[in-house]
């Protein structure tokens, strides 16, 4: 088996501010050292081998550019080269930057978002090896469990130097149908262009003058801060970012990429821990699955009123499928612990399986002007029709008197596929169909918008279901 420890150099922690830049430069402290893809982390040296790896040449480098759309938190997780062991343990209780990010892609049904990024490599510095080192025959005299302990299931054989740059951007939409539109023209302009930074440019150019993006730097291989990340600032440090790496003779790179193998290509007595493997991929599915369905479940949990034409009976059926789904995640964590401490022995308990379960489309809940202008809701899906609701409060007086849309002092205009407006005054049930855009304004005497103010706690807002 010949694996990939992308992006581990730096005890494969998954912390994604920076990269494995604590490695100092020409150092070999990784090659021929043991790493446990049950725990991601590194392990002993168990391997005799001679000499080091030559020094990077930083004339021989490798530039990628590269920008794509993330729908999920494996897409995350495979973008910052994060393994999915380590992943796990990014849970929906752990605060780090990675966590936040692969929990606001699994929770968010109506943002899309897309990752640029820009690689810099020096060819690999491989290492030969002539059998276990003493360590390593010392381990595997005591047992596999022993073995894998000490010295981890593959090893490393090669290292790349590099650095990476990752930002994120986020488009947000009012539906899901909308933000579903948006990605698949977003997949228009993404793609892997190699060194022509020139096709890069031209695609987050297209992407940032058709949406309003918000913008996070998620990985800098160079340490650095960044005070401003609008899409426009970094795709200029992105464009700069690998002069930036190969300047002063490349001090600033780092290892960030290793080739692996299992121990039974230097000795054939090393155990093999395939069965485990097997076992560990399908808990990490499980876990992934749940956590996704976890999520969308406590958003239901959260805001109920969000989710229309519920029964009793249906809540709790979702209430009882949220805590199956943080029961399997738990379950697999401890499989998985198990797993990463006697790989060859522990005899791996099933998890619960989830119910299937259905929800209902949540409300897209948009906050209304106070003035005099009116705020567009969206547009009714091909084949559908929707009605309007209402929440929350506002005051035409300044505060003196507080109007609550649900109860009238609004008006709905509706707009055809034929350009004609038609308006709607409340209290009229207002239904609009296939094609048609939606707007609300809130009713006030011409000219007395100006004292109009919104409730600070419960401002006024409309959605279309």
């Amino acid at each position: 088996m010949v694996d990939n420890l992308s992006g581990r150099a730096n005890e494969a922690s998954a912390e994604v501010a920076s990269s494995a830049s604590s490695i100092p430069m020409g150092k070999s402290a990784y090659i021929g050292r043991g790493f446990s893809t049950f725990s991601a982390l590194w392990k002993g040296d168990c391997l005799k081998f001679a000499g080091l790896p030559a020094t990077p040449d930083v004339n021989s480098i490798s530039t990628d550019f590269e920008i794509k759309v993330i729908q999920s938190a494996e897409d995350f997780a495979l973008m910052m080269e994060i393994s999915l062991s380590a992943a796990m343990s990014l849970g929906i209780y752990s605060g780090s930057l990675a966590a936040s990010y692969m929990n606001r892609i699994t929770e968010s049904k109506t943002s899309s978002f897309i990752a640029g990024r820009v690689t810099v490599r020096t060819i690999p510095s491989n290492m030969f090896f002539d059998g276990l080192s003493p360590v390593g025959l010392k381990a595997l005299a005591m047992s596999p469990n022993a073995f894998h302990s000490t010295c981890g299931n593959i090893f490393a054989t090669s290292v790349i130097y590099g650095a990476d740059f990752i930002f994120m951007l986020e488009v947000s939409s009012q539906s899901r149908t909308q933000a579903e539109a948006v990605r698949a023209d977003l997949d228009a302009h993404v793609g892997v262009f190699g060194s022509a930074s020139a096709r890069f440019t031209e695609s987050m150019s297209a992407i940032s003058s058709k949406y309003s993006l918000s913008g996070k730097v998620v990985r800098n291989g160079l340490n650095e801060d960044l005070p401003d990340q609008t899409p426009q600032a970094l795709q200029a440090y992105a464009l700069a970012f690998p002069k930036k790496v190969t300047d002063n003779e490349g001090k600033a790179m780092a290892p960030v990429e290793f080739g692996a193998r299992e121990y039974v290509t230097v000795d054939p007595k090393a155990p093999t821990f395939g069965r485990a493997e097997i076992a560990l991929d399908t808990l990490l599915a499980k876990y992934i699955a749940a956590h996704a369905s976890f999520a969308e479940l406590k958003g239901w949990s959260d805001n109920p009123d969000d989710y229309l034409g519920l029964s009793v009976d249906d809540s709790n059926r979702l209430t009882a499928a949220m805590k199956t789904a943080e029961q399997i995640m738990i379950q697999a964590k401890e499989r998985v612990e198990e797993l990463s401490t006697a790989p060859l022995e522990a005899a791996v308990q099933p998890v619960t399986e989830l119910e299937p379960y259905s929800l209902p489309a949540r409300l897209v809940w948009v906050e209304l002007s106070v003035g005099e202008g009116e705020t567009f809701l969206g547009v009714v899906p091909p084949g559908e029709t929707r009605r309007v609701k209402f929440r929350g409060s506002w005051s035409p007086s300044g505060g003196t008197t507080w109007w609550e849309p649900a109860n009238g002092h609004w008006w709905v205009d509706i707009t055809g596929t034929d350009g004609v407006v038609r308006s709607f005054p409340s209290p009229t049930d207002v239904v609009a169909k296939s094609g048609e855009s939606v707007s609300v304004h809130l009713f006030d005497q011409p000219g007395n918008y100006g004292d109009n103010v919104k409730s600070p706690s419960d401002p006024a807002c409309a959605a279309l279901y």
